[in-house]
């Protein structure tokens, strides 16, 4: 079976803009389950040993991302700064979004922190 590409999975145009809190909060938790649930993969050349030189696949966590949400949530950036950036600190449309936000940041720190991923990205 072959894993459809994020924007290919999001890609029916049966998705509804997330416009609520609560619809947001539901469009992230698939996106993270998502992301959970299709790691990266890529082929590595073994350099050592007695398969020196075979080719192996291998998994990486996908990180999350704010431009990955935004796919899958079917909204802007724009939308989702217009949020942060409100005036309304305690609305809970902001508090769902800076909720949201943390946790993307927090799985890329701490992939990061156990060289999951790139700390320099």
């Amino acid at each position: 079976m072959t894993m459809k590409s994020h924007w290919q999975m999001i890609d029916s145009g049966s998705r509804v803009i997330a416009n609520t809190p609560e619809q947001l909060w539901e469009q992230a938790k698939m996106y993270f389950e998502w992301c959970d649930k299709h790691p990266l993969t890529a082929k590595r050349t073994l350099t050592s040993g007695k398969t020196q030189g075979d080719k192996v696949e291998v998994e990486f966590v996908r990180p999350y991302t704010v431009k990955g949400f935004c796919i899958h949530a079917n909204i802007s950036e724009r939308y989702l700064n217009d949020i942060v950036q409100s005036n309304q600190k305690d609305s809970e449309m902001f508090l769902i979004m800076e909720r949201i936000l943390y946790i993307i940041h927090t799985q890329n720190v701490e992939g990061a922190m156990v060289d999951m991923y790139n700390p320099i990205m």
